[in-house]
């Protein structure tokens, strides 16, 4: 046998013989071989030379085609990367694997006796035609299968072809390259299956049909349970679907073990921590989201409407001028940093940023409301020479919309809510 490997191919070669019927092919060569050794012998023994020269001429024939005999019930195997031949004697196979074939071990031992004989066997469907080829192996060198092949070449009535390279050889390197092509072949298959499905939930996330979206991500996790990004869209989409948010929550924690240091996945998690109400883990995960993705103005405006819930209005006010400086056009910002202010008793300045949000999306009430009120307010206490601040302000509002990056890798609104009064 002979193997090379390389980047591109790599060639299996080895002999195999018909062991079935080589003897009984074989006894009429050698009954005529004898037949020409004996009348060779009694040449020599009578000191004719006229009958040792044709005795000798027909022993040498007699030899010669024997050997010619056995040559030609030599079969040639040779397996280059998915093909593998079988050729000689009659037979001339080509296949190409993947192929349906089956594998077997047997192990014999005599009655009284110590010793044992080992073969493996493998059955290739030939074009519907079974093919057993077999080897010996060493005692010990494969485990018995749940598979074994006992007896099957002589329960089918079909020749069997026996290796002559030595144990292990010829069929064993056949076999763990064909196992290796299998395993290849099932991964690629795979591989295929879930980028399909990787796009069909792409592509309902995008139509937030999120039902569908949650049952497609769960069987690409059942095929590929170290997938991260699976784990995350998952999770996004029962936030979305606004169900099951502790479920969620453990989808995304888990994308974070398989890939530490995803932005998007704590941007998340955010999210979901405040559709909980849970503002210190709010502000937390918005604090690692920002770590990773320092300019995102959204970040900045979810962080501070956390730190706003916590009371903490200074930090509120901190992130909110962080969120107007990245974004300008962010009116959900302008609207929250006039809150903090209002809460700081800056009562003109947070007038200056209720009316900037309404001039930036007129269709929000919360900040026409928010200022007309804090006009009155101001009127009345210009009359009356007072300041005092405003009795029972609104609440944050959070984004309903993602900013340029996130929404690049998201392709989804954040859901939430804009007036939290």
């Amino acid at each position: 046998m002979s193997s090379e490997s390389s980047a591109r191919s790599t060639v299996i070669e080895g002999s195999f013989r018909r062991s079935r019927d080589s003897k009984r092919r074989g006894l009429p060569w050698l009954l005529l071989l004898l037949f020409c050794g004996v009348a060779l012998i009694l040449a020599l023994a009578s000191q004719q030379a006229l009958l040792v020269a044709p005795a000798l001429f027909f022993t040498l024939l007699a030899v010669g085609a024997w050997r010619l005999s056995a040559r030609r019930r030599i079969l040639r195997l040779v397996m280059r990367d998915r093909s593998l031949s079988i050729t000689g004697h009659g037979y001339d196979i080509q296949l190409q694997a993947p192929f349906r074939y089956q594998t077997g071990y047997q192990r014999i031992q005599r009655q009284g006796k110590a010793d044992e004989k080992c073969f493996v066997r493998m059955v290739i469907d030939a074009g519907g035609k079974p093919l057993v080829l077999e080897e010996q192996v060493l005692p010990g060198r494969m485990p018995p299968k749940l598979d074994e092949i006992l007896g099957l070449s002589s329960a089918l009535g079909i020749a069997e072809l026996s290796s002559c390279s030595p144990f292990p050889g010829t069929l064993w390197a056949v076999m763990q390259a064909l196992e290796s092509l299998s395993r290849n072949h099932d991964t690629e298959e795979l591989d295929a299956n879930i980028a399909t499905l990787f796009k069909l939930g792409e592509g309902q996330m995008k139509q937030r049909v999120y039902s569908q979206a949650i049952d497609t991500f769960s069987s690409i996790i059942r095929h590929s349970p170290e997938s991260a990004f699976a784990y995350y869209n998952r999770g996004a989409a029962r936030y979305f679907h606004h169900s099951e948010l502790d479920k969620a929550l453990n989808d995304l924690e888990t994308a974070l073990r398989l890939e530490p240091g995803q932005y998007k996945c704590f941007r998340m998690l955010a999210l979901i921590h405040c559709q909980l109400g849970e503002w210190d883990a709010m502000r937390d995960n918005c604090t690692k989201a920002l770590q990773l993705y320092p300019k995102s103005a959204e970040l900045h405006n979810l962080r501070g409407s956390a730190c706003f819930r916590l009371q903490d209005y200074d930090a509120a006010l901190d992130n909110f001028d962080h969120a107007i400086g990245l974004d300008g056009d962010r009116y959900e910002a302008y609207y929250n940093r006039g809150l903090a202010r209002q809460r700081l008793n800056m009562l003109e300045e947070a007038l200056d940023d209720f009316q900037q949000a309404h001039k930036l999306y007129p269709a929000f009430e919360a900040a026409q409301r928010s200022a007309r009120d804090l006009s009155r307010q101001l009127s009345q206490l210009r009359a009356r020479k007072l300041a005092k601040p405003s009795p029972s302000p609104a609440m944050p509002a959070v984004s309903p919309h993602l900013d340029a990056h996130a929404r690049d890798a998201m392709e989804e609104p954040a859901a939430t809510a804009l007036d939290l009064r």
